[in-house]
């Protein structure tokens, strides 16, 4: 006879039926099948069961000769065992392994706190209710399980704080804004052009305003005495023509013109460089001394300011012509006029292949920071002016209308300059058949090249047709 498992007794024979807990390695199904016991004498075999009374491992018999196949397949699942094949294998598995107490072990308490040796003595809850359920049931006896009835909410019928609060944002921006930038008839846009332009020629007299043709026979003297002076080669004494000379600011309040003396200019005098810029009107004649740091500006969307009022920003900041320029400050003045951005190229850039007489160069360095911004802004210009706001946002927004970021309307553009090019390569390429290779060729030290890409090949082609296009002359400024 076998014995049983370790610190566990054998049930006594009388035992006709016993509640087998299902093993810990086993599924559940030892425990909720009702199997059949029968005594050793009977020829009942051994198997490994659990007491439900202290969860120890006992010993069960069953009756493996003669139970159903049903009943055999369940036997098997219990004890982990295969249950394919025919009947006579199921019961020579379960021989088996009824036969090799070894298999039993397995079926036997696990250490759960390793440290206090196997839990032997667990108890099973009397109830699911939690113990915290319980001890408020006793506390409070008579409350109500079920919540009591109560009166419905009101839903708020005005608007959210939060959009409150966001309208009045959206308020107080659009105030700010219509104050920075408030509408302007084109009357009155003439009009403050005209103010500044009198303005800015008052600033460069010293407050004085001069009439018109008097600030017109003054700057003409003085273009013809700086061609005289740069035009010296030699040290002799330069006689200059009375009529050709300038008037002092004096005598100009007068509205008589009296020549001074001149006095002589050698080579190895130093002279200052200068350089003009034609605005509305009028020149504006400055040296390197008078010219500060490039501005530096952002025109992409800057909350509270949408992308559209930026734009409207930058098309009344870009040039003098009354129909657009706001008189805003662009961040430079030379002789204490505001010169708009447009000019930006003509104050700080050096044309390639310019030699100054005295190897100076003009702001070194400082085109080179802002020359990308200034393209962009031309370009974005360009496009802006080219209809109303309304095409340029038809042209600058996705398909489903939505309008494109600052950068998106960049990339756009290139995008729309290179289909631009690639259609006027091909024009080129048809167009000069036969000499293309000497029309469009180069040399590169002592190699003669071709010109493959559409980029210069249309700005060859433009060039060749008197059409030069906007940005063909970009890379020639330093």
């Amino acid at each position: 006879m076998h014995s049983t498992a370790t610190n566990c007794s054998m049930p006594p024979p009388e035992h006709d039926l016993m509640d087998v807990d299902p093993p810990a390695a086993v599924a559940a199904s030892v425990q909720e099948i009702a199997l059949s016991t029968a005594t050793q004498d009977s020829g009942a075999l051994p198997f490994p069961a659990r007491d439900p009374k202290d969860s120890c491992l006992t010993v069960c018999y069953l009756q493996v000769i003669g139970a159903s196949n049903k009943q055999l397949k369940e036997w098997c699942r219990s004890y982990g065992l295969s249950v394919s094949g025919k009947k006579s294998d199921l019961v020579a598995r379960l021989k088996e392994f009824s036969s090799d107490e070894e298999k039993w072990k397995r079926f036997e308490p696990t250490k759960r706190r390793m440290h206090c040796n196997p839990h032997t003595d667990g108890q099973t809850k009397s109830s699911s209710v939690k113990k915290l359920t319980r001890r408020s049931d006793a506390i409070f006896p008579e409350r109500d399980v079920q919540p009591s009835a109560h009166l419905p909410h009101l839903l708020p019928e005005g608007p959210a704080p939060w959009v409150l609060a966001k309208e009045k944002a959206l308020l107080q921006w659009a105030e700010e804004t219509s104050a920075e930038l408030p509408y302007v008839s084109k009357e009155n846009r003439e009009k403050a052009a005209e103010i500044y332009l009198q303005k800015s020629r008052a600033a460069m007299n010293g407050g004085v305003e001069y009439p018109p043709q008097v600030l017109k026979q003054t700057n003409d003297r003085l273009d013809q005495l700086s061609a005289l002076i740069i035009q010296q080669n030699t040290n002799a004494r330069v006689n200059i023509n009375p009529a050709l000379s300038t008037s002092s600011i004096s005598s100009c309040m007068s509205w008589e013109i009296s020549p001074p003396t001149l006095q002589t200019v050698t080579n190895n005098e130093a002279i200052a460089p200068t350089r003009t810029i034609h605005l509305d009107g009028w020149q504006l004649i400055f040296t390197e001394a008078d010219v500060g740091r490039p501005p530096a500006h952002s025109f992409a969307a800057d909350p509270p300011f949408t992308l559209e009022v930026q734009l409207r920003k930058l098309n009344a900041m870009w040039d003098s012509d009354p129909a657009h320029w706001r008189g805003l400050d662009t961040g430079l003045k030379i002789c204490g006029a505001d010169i708009p951005l447009a000019y930006l190229r003509d104050v700080y850039a050096t044309r390639r292949g310019a030699k100054s007489q005295t190897g100076h160069v003009w702001k070194q360095g400082q085109w080179k920071g802002i020359k990308n911004s200034w393209f962009n802004w031309r370009d974005i210009v360009s496009y802006w002016r080219q209809g109303s706001e309304a095409q340029f946002w038809y042209i600058f927004s996705t398909p489903s209308g939505e309008r494109l970021a600052y950068s998106k309307i960049l990339d756009k553009i290139t995008e729309l300059r290179n289909t631009q090019d690639i259609t006027t390569a091909g024009k080129a390429r048809a167009e000069y058949i036969s000499d293309f290779d000497v029309t469009f060729g180069y040399r590169k030290g002592s190699e003669k090249k071709v010109m493959t890409q559409d980029r210069a090949i249309a700005r060859r082609y433009r060039s060749l047709c008197n059409q030069p296009a906007q940005g063909d002359d970009d890379d020639d400024w330093l």
